[in-house]
C-alpha cells in the first residue's frame, strides 16, 4: 500500500521514490544500463499532463533513462475540457456550453499548480481549459506532446508494446499509461422500450447535449448529478409542443407526454486500442504475459478531487518503474486483505467485499488537509452560494487566501441554510 501523507496543508505530498530495486518478473527491466525506458502515454487530457509533468520531473528522465511521448487524438490537450460540437458517435467531449466545475478550484487544482488570482471559484470550462494549456506550458511539456496523433491499437509482445498510429507508423514502447479518459462512450440504462425511443430520436444521451432547444413540450432528464442537475434547471423554459407518450416507474406510476428522454446517465469505460489479451476481467491470481507495471491507467476513480489524485497516481506509476512489483508478494497482500474485511464486515459475500475493498483506514488511507476535505464534501452547497465579488486578487498570496476565502462561503451558505430552516418552522 502506497501511502500519501500531509504536505503542510497544501495537498498530498510526492510519494518518496525507491532506489532502483531487482524485478520479480523475468521480463522487467532492471538497473539503467545505458539504454532508454520509452513511456507511450495515451491522450493528453488532465490525466495525460499529468503523468508527463511528473515523469519530466524525475531524475531518470533528466539522464536520458526515460522517454515519455504522450499520443493525442485531437488538435489541441485538455481532453474534456476542450469543446466540440456533437458531430461525431459518440462525441469527442460531452461539454455543454453552460458547464462550471462542480469542486472549487482551490480543491480541483493540481498539487503543483495553483489557477490564477481572482479566478471564480466554480469556473467555467474555458477557464480549465486555459489553466491546462499554462499547466502545460509552464512544466515544458508540449514539446513531449504528439497532436492529431491517435493510438489505433496497443498490443505486447517480444518483450516491447507495440502500438499502431493513426499516421500509420507502428513504434515500439516499454510502458504505457493509458490516460484516454472515461466520459466518451455513453452509458445506457437497461430499460424496455428504450431502444425504441432511441431509434426513434425520442431519447438521447446527454453526451449529445449543448444547449437548451425545443425537445418539445414535457422532456424528461434521467439522471441526478451534477450535469443532469445542470440541463434539467437549462431546459426549463424551452417546450412548447406536445406528442403523447408515457413512462412507468418502477414504483407503478406513470408519467405522459413525454416529449423527449435526456438520459444524463454517466460513461462507460473503454480501451478499444488494447487488444483482448492485454485486459482480464479477473485481478486474482495476478497474472500477466507482460511486465504488470509496464501498464498503467490513470483518471478510472470517479466523484474524487481528479487533478491532484492524477498527479499522486502517477508518482505511484513512477514508483513501480524504480521498484516494480513483487507479484507473490503482491498477492499474498491481497489475500491478507480480504480475509481482513471479510472479518470486518461479517461477511464472505464478494460483491460485499468489493464494496469496501477501497475504502481504507487508519495507515492506510490517503491524507489530505481537514480544510480540503471539508469543502469537498460541502461543494453542493459552496455552489449555492458563490460571490464572484469576492474573489478579486485572491491567490496573489498563496493558497491560504483561497482557504480562508472558501471558509467565509460556507458560513455564508450554512448561514442562509439556518434561516431557510427556521422560515419552515
Amino acid at each position: 500500500m502506497i501511502v500519501i501523507g500531509s504536505n503542510n496543508g497544501r495537498r498530498p505530498a510526492p510519494l518518496p521514490l525507491p532506489p532502483t530495486s531487482t524485478s520479480h518478473h523475468p521480463m522487467e527491466r532492471r538497473d539503467f544500463d545505458g539504454s532508454t525506458r520509452t513511456i507511450c502515454i495515451i491522450g493528453a487530457g488532465p490525466a495525460g499532463l499529468a503523468a508527463l509533468k511528473i515523469i519530466l520531473d524525475t531524475h531518470e528522465f533528466k539522464i536520458g533513462a526515460w522517454k515519455p511521448t504522450v499520443f493525442e487524438a485531437r488538435e489541441r490537450i485538455g481532453g474534456v475540457w476542450l469543446p466540440a460540437e456533437p458531430l461525431d458517435d459518440p462525441p469527442l467531449t460531452p461539454l455543454y456550453d453552460s458547464l462550471t466545475t462542480n469542486l472549487p478550484h482551490p480543491v480541483m487544482a493540481y498539487t503543483s499548480f495553483s489557477f490564477p488570482p481572482s479566478t471564480p471559484v466554480f469556473p467555467r470550462a474555458p477557464v480549465v481549459l486555459e489553466y491546462l494549456e499554462s499547466y502545460a506550458a509552464h512544466f515544458n511539456l508540449n514539446a513531449h506532446i504528439r497532436l492529431g496523433t491517435a493510438v489505433q491499437s496497443a498490443s505486447y509482445s517480444e518483450l516491447k508494446w507495440h502500438v499502431e498510429l493513426s499516421s500509420g507508423e507502428a513504434i515500439d514502447f516499454d510502458s504505457i499509461i493509458v490516460c484516454n479518459g472515461h466520459y466518451r462512450k455513453p452509458r445506457y440504462p437497461d430499460t424496455p422500450g428504450l431502444a425504441d425511443w432511441l431509434k426513434r430520436k425520442k431519447a438521447s444521451h446527454s453526451a449529445w447535449y449543448r444547449r437548451p432547444e425545443n425537445m418539445g413540450a414535457t422532456v424528461m432528464v434521467v439522471g441526478a448529478g451534477p450535469s443532469g442537475l445542470d440541463i434539467s434547471a437549462e431546459m426549463c423554459g424551452c417546450a412548447n409542443q406536445s406528442s403523447y407518450s408515457s413512462v412507468l416507474f418502477e414504483d407503478g406510476s406513470t408519467e405522459n407526454n413525454i416529449d423527449h428522454c435526456l438520459l444524463a446517465t454517466g460513461y462507460e469505460m473503454s480501451f478499444t486500442f488494447l487488444s483482448p489479451d492485454s485486459l482480464t476481467l479477473d485481478i486474482f491470481p495476478i497474472q500477466a504475459h507482460y511486465p504488470p507495471s509496464s501498464l498503467a491507467f490513470l483518471g478510472l476513480l470517479l466523484r474524487v478531487a481528479p487533478f491532484p489524485l492524477l498527479e499522486a497516481q502517477a508518482r505511484a506509476v513512477v514508483r513501480t518503474y524504480l521498484s516494480p512489483l513483487d507479484i507473490e508478494q503482491e498477492t499474498a497482500d491481497i489475500v491478507a486483505r480480504y480475509e481482513r474485511l471479510k472479518h470486518s464486515i461479517g461477511s464472505d459475500d464478494p460483491m460485499a467485499i468489493a464494496h469496501v475493498w477501497h475504502q481504507f483506514a487508519g495507515g492506510e488511507q490517503i491524507i489530505v488537509p481537514a480544510w480540503e476535505k471539508e469543502m469537498y464534501e460541502n461543494k453542493a452547497l459552496l455552489r449555492k452560494c458563490e460571490a464572484d465579488e469576492w474573489v478579486k486578487d485572491v491567490g496573489k498570496n498563496g493558497l491560504q487566501e483561497w482557504v480562508d476565502l472558501l471558509k467565509r462561503l460556507l458560513a455564508k451558505g450554512r448561514g442562509v441554510e439556518a434561516r431557510m430552516d427556521d422560515a419552515k418552522l
